[in-house]
């Protein structure tokens, strides 16, 4: 940001939402990669070597949505082959929406997260890596569920979500935040996992045309203190134009006008 240099990171076609590491030294990203299917690649942000693959063909269109604490286990969002009992319209038939996770201890190798007969979205960590939050059309339309991590059996919670979508956690743990459909606003949850997991009273932080896409379109800053939003220019006076000018010779003797 200092010199204003940029540098490039990735040379796969059509690469998409990135997910820093913890440390900040890598970042895993979508891309077809040019073997023509979706996978998840991972790279140094140094770019200091290319990336390498580390999806396998089990994922279907998978997205790295969450990196584990100690940097051992990426969380996908991704579609599987097969049939489901809620249809998802925004899946195309012959595929549902599930998460996954890489190990990266060694050789990555992927498996199943949470795997049942409904859409599941958007999942991402708590920041000690202890629990697990997602977006779920389990009861007809998509609310907002808390799992334990990685045992994602050992406890399993429903937030007040009003039809939500893209959570995220507080980078302290403390707070939890995600975007409420049916409210058009950004919601902050105060959180509690001692001694046992309690969500508090939901509180709308604030609306507003802000870009919202497959992937979660906006983030929070380490501090906790702001959020990055990306907005769609709504002033007609600030586009772009092209002006074509005729004669444009004539009008120069117009205005400079010369003894010849």
């Amino acid at each position: 940001m200092a010199h204003g240099v940029m540098s490039r990171l990735s040379f796969e076609d059509q690469s998409l939402f990135p997910v820093w590491s913890p440390n900040g030294t890598e970042i895993a990203f979508s891309s077809s990669g040019g073997v023509g299917r979706d996978h998840v690649y991972r790279t140094s942000t140094g770019g200091a070597s290319e990336a390498s693959r580390i999806t396998n063909t089990e994922f279907v269109r998978p997205i790295a949505t969450s990196w584990s604490p100690d940097g051992d286990l990426i969380i996908l969002d991704t579609l599987r082959t097969g049939t489901w009992d809620l249809v998802a319209t925004h899946v195309r038939p012959g595929h549902r929406q599930y998460i996954g996770v890489i190990s990266l201890s060694g050789e990555p190798r992927g498996e199943p997260l949470l795997h049942e007969p409904y859409a599941e979205r958007w999942p991402a960590l708590s920041p000690d890596g202890r629990f697990v939050t997602y977006a779920t059309e389990e009861g007809g339309r998509f609310e907002i569920y808390v799992r334990t991590f990685p045992d994602v059996n050992g406890g399993r919670w429903q937030l007040p979500s009003n039809n939500g979508n893209w959570p995220f956690w507080g980078p302290d743990g403390k707070e939890f935040f995600y975007f409420a459909t049916a409210d058009d606003a950004l919601i902050a949850v105060p959180i509690q996992t001692e001694p046992t997991f309690q969500a508090g009273v939901p509180q709308k932080l604030f609306g507003g045309d802000y870009v919202r896409g497959g992937s979660r379109q906006f983030d929070i800053t380490p501090d906790g203190s702001r959020f990055l939003m990306i907005r769609e220019s709504q002033n007609v006076e600030q586009q772009a134009e092209i002006h074509v000018v005729l004669n444009w010779t004539e009008e120069l003797k117009r205005l400079v006008p010369t003894d010849n």
